[in-house]
């Protein structure tokens, strides 16, 4: 059962892939930078719940690092998969990005990590409220995407606070829930923003072009939004 822990990392393939498929035909940096990104979570987290494995003998030493690099780049990867998924644009998203991992990487060195939870749900919040077009246009067009997202979130938002402060026997199920539903979520939430992206902006003979899906006037109004 403790293997499990690790092996539930695997669900990571789904938005790896959805990321890899957007670079490689949109060419925007941003989905690099998350795939980028999801790599090394991904390998932090595997390295950290290697402890919760009595068959794996990690130096006792270098739990600290891998603990502090799997719970502040954990937090960190959730609001820029929510920004990413919500279309904020370059330059915007590097300099939300910045600021968010800065914010939260100062609190969890202070630990302070409940202050650093409430972060997060504040900068979700903000860009939320700062992209609800993007939001509308999702439920208007892929409602079962939308609500493929909705559950997944909530699944993973209580299989987490489940987890928090239990012992191993509720910890580990739990967690490895967490993992797989955390996954599934920034896999449908990217595949809303790749498809999206698509239908906005479909890719003709390897270039992208604008077509008549929206008025001129609707996508300038777009791009003046973060």
């Amino acid at each position: 059962m403790t293997y499990w822990i690790l092996t539930s990392h695997l669900a990571s393939i789904f938005p790896i892939s959805v990321y890899t498929w957007s670079y490689r035909n949109r060419k925007d940096v941003e989905s690099l930078f998350m795939l980028l990104q999801t790599i090394f979570i991904v390998t932090f987290s595997i390295f950290y719940h290697t402890y919760h494995v009595s068959d794996i003998n990690i130096e006792p030493r270098e739990r600290p690092v891998w603990t502090f690099l799997d719970h502040s780049q954990s937090t960190i990867s959730i609001i820029t998969t929510v920004i990413y998924c919500l279309r904020v644009k370059p330059p915007y998203f590097y300099v939300y990005s910045y600021v968010v991992q800065m914010l939260i990487l100062m609190l969890h060195l202070f630990k302070h990590y409940h202050l650093s939870i409430y972060t997060l749900i504040v900068c979700s919040s903000i860009a939320t409220v700062i992209k609800w077009y993007t939001i509308f246009r999702y439920l208007k067009f892929y409602k079962i995407l939308c609500t493929l997202v909705i559950i997944c979130g909530i699944s993973s938002t209580i299989c987490f606070f489940t987890a928090v402060n239990a012992d191993d026997s509720v910890y580990i199920p739990y967690h490895s829930m967490w993992h797989l539903s955390i996954f599934m979520t920034a896999g449908f939430g990217s595949l809303l923003r790749l498809k999206l992206e698509n239908k906005l902006y479909p890719i003709l003979r390897g270039r992208e072009q604008v077509t008549s899906i929206d008025s001129l006037a609707d996508i300038e109004l777009e791009e003046k939004r973060i």
